[in-house]
């Protein structure tokens, strides 16, 4: 028989997409990143949600894109046993599936392909510890 891990990533959802460009400009490249976590983690059910806000816009301001993907997680024990899954793992585990979401939506633009860095996120950490909601049930 397997253990199961402690911590689970169950699905992921799209549940805000913005693509607006006032002016094209297929070879554009100068563009600013906001990735803003926030989460909700019920200890009844052990559930936690991380959202990730992503917001692209060209210094010109003349494109913006606006993601929004939440990840819904269970786990078991303890919140203190599994804190590290839910600052640092699941960021990095939901990340990849926003990436290839703009990837695709910017692809099918037909103004071609704005691909995300692959990012290192464990910077991400202080930023959901401060907006993340505990539930109590």
């Amino acid at each position: 028989m397997k253990n199961k891990s402690s911590f689970q990533f169950i699905e992921h959802i799209i549940t805000k997409s913005i693509f607006i460009n006032k002016k094209i400009n297929k070879n554009k490249k100068d563009y600013n990143l906001n990735l803003k976590p926030s989460g909700i983690l019920n200890n009844e059910s052990k559930q936690f949600q991380l959202a990730l806000d992503l917001e692209i816009v060209d210094k010109e301001e003349e494109s913006l894109l606006n993601v929004e993907i939440i990840g819904f997680f269970k786990y078991q024990g303890e919140i203190e046993e599994v804190k590290d899954f839910l600052y640092l793992n699941a960021p990095a585990l939901l990340y990849p599936y926003l990436r290839a979401y703009v990837s695709t939506l910017t692809t099918l633009s037909g103004l071609g392909t704005y691909t995300l860095p692959t990012m290192n996120l464990i910077g991400l950490k202080n930023d959901i510890e401060k907006n993340i909601e505990i539930i109590q049930e």
